[in-house]
């Protein structure tokens, strides 16, 4: 059975996307040029219309993690709790450990 996406959540600049599952989540990059291209030769082609541009995005990475409330916190920066209530951020590639939240809690924005 195919896990369901449960959040999607873009960073500001419009190239980066979490994709939260039930049990992992995707890091993938948005390639606006390859869309722009697209409609800029006349739209989509049957294919498309179907399926989706599918170069319009490059898979980046999967993490083991559950995310059950995230933030972008700049454009390379992700923090987000996980299902065990560890706040954690996401930079270069790999997931670090903030801290604990003891019971449970969202990330709503930052200042």
């Amino acid at each position: 059975m195919a896990s369901t996406i449960k959040q999607v959540i873009w960073s500001d600049d419009g190239r980066k996307i979490i994709l939260g599952l039930e049990d992992t989540f995707y890091l993938l990059q948005f390639n606006s040029e390859v869309v722009d291209e697209v409609l800029q030769n006349g739209g989509l082609n049957d294919d498309q219309l179907e399926d989706g541009i599918e170069e319009a995005f490059t898979f980046v990475d999967e993490y083991s993690e559950v995310v059950t409330s995230g933030q972008w916190v700049s454009n390379d920066c992700f923090t987000f709790i996980n299902n065990k209530g560890s706040l954690n951020y996401l930079i270069g590639g790999r997931v670090m450990k903030i801290g604990n939240t003891g019971k449970k809690q969202h990330i709503l924005g930052y200042d």
